[in-house]
């Protein structure tokens, strides 16, 4: 299953709930519009969002890395910060 939501809190969490007590066991979680974690990212998502899929009967919930997670991300940030400033700075 592919499915592609915005991040709230109202829906996310019955969403997770709805899809583990229908027998879905694993979740890889994507925030592509967090270009690094934070609070957000790795209490809301990564933690309760887990634990809420787990006490419902989903074993396996991970959360794909930001880009700052990696040199190669940071590397994709740099890249496009010094192309976009170009005639600003």
């Amino acid at each position: 299953i592919t499915m592609v939501s915005g991040h709230d809190v109202y829906r996310t969490e019955p969403t997770l709930r709805d899809l583990a007590t229908k027998g879905l066991k694993k979740v890889d979680v994507m925030c592509p519009g967090f270009v690094s974690d934070c609070l957000e990212t790795l209490e809301e998502i990564a933690y309760a969002n887990g634990d809420v899929f787990r006490q419902h009967g989903g074993e396996a919930f991970s959360v794909v890395p930001c880009l700052n997670a990696t040199p190669d991300g940071i590397r994709v940030l740099e890249t496009v910060t010094r192309r976009e400033l170009q005639g600003w700075v």
